[in-house]
């Protein structure tokens, strides 16, 4: 399963995916004061309800038109057990962060 966040500036956008199949999708108000912890309740609760166990995540995506979310990637490395690596373009301010389960 392929968990994707997509963070903007007033709203985040997340979805589990399943071989190419969305299977859960949230949306929720961004805030950038938000801790990894935080982070962890919210989407533990989320996926909780769509009954989606967070040890079948095997793939990490962000994209990020905020230039820096360390929650973000803390919450990934606790909860998925995934160190995330980061993509940047350097004529786009935008982050993408990608990791995938060994």
């Amino acid at each position: 399963m392929l968990f994707a966040v997509d963070v903007g500036n007033s709203h985040t956008v997340s979805g589990i995916f399943d071989k190419g199949k969305l299977v859960g999708s949230w949306r929720m108000q961004s805030r950038h004061d938000r801790t990894a912890d935080e982070l962890a309740i919210r989407y533990h609760g989320l996926f909780q309800m769509a009954g989606i166990a967070p040890e079948r995540i095997t793939g990490f995506i962000v994209a990020s038109v905020v230039p820096c979310q360390p929650p973000t990637n803390e919450f990934n490395s606790s909860t998925t057990a995934m160190k995330p690596a980061s993509v940047r373009c350097p004529t786009i301010s935008d982050t993408t962060v990608a990791a995938r389960r060994r």
